[in-house]
């Protein structure tokens, strides 16, 4: 028995959160119908949906398949490339084919800042306030962050700790 595949691009880019197709072409070049078996490795589990997962080919039939790939819209799911593995498997001889493509998970950026607390006074007897900000990073790279402060009145100034 034999069986050939191809992937429509070795290079898939998505957006966190968002879904990209990959089509996988086959070609049962055997004289007998057969059910095939598609997988793909070296990604996280959850970042794959494979519709389809086992399938049947007639004799020199030329099948399309499509999977999805959507990393979740998380820090989680970093920015980078991730290279995975599509498999595919006849279940009656045991034969498989792969082929190698990279995953590229574009960046995003989403970054909340809190301040406590939300108001300061002074008198004569207080003339300095401490406030605590916090700032997280929800987004999937890493960030540079510069704080800075004004006041309208320009009756106070600011110092930041590093």
């Amino acid at each position: 028995m034999s069986f050939s595949i191809q992937l429509s691009t070795d290079l898939v880019q998505v957006d966190p959160g968002a879904s990209v197709p990959l089509t996988i072409t086959f070609h049962n070049r055997s004289a007998e119908a057969d059910r095939y078996e598609i997988d793909i490795e070296g990604i996280d589990p959850e970042w794959k949906m494979i519709p389809v997962p086992v399938f049947s080919a007639e004799p020199n039939e030329e099948h399309t398949e499509r999977v999805f790939l959507k990393p979740p819209r998380s820090s989680e799911s970093l920015a980078g490339t991730y290279p995975f593995v599509v498999k595919v498997r006849s279940l009656s001889s045991g034969e498989a084919k792969t082929l190698q493509g990279v995953l590229e998970v574009k960046p995003f950026h989403h970054i909340t800042m809190d301040v406590q607390p939300k108001k300061g006074f002074v008198s004569p007897f207080r003339k300095m306030n401490t406030f605590e900000v916090t700032v997280i990073n929800l987004g999937n790279t890493s960030e540079n962050v510069q704080l800075t402060a004004s006041d309208p009145e320009d009756d106070c100034t600011y110092e930041f700790e590093q």
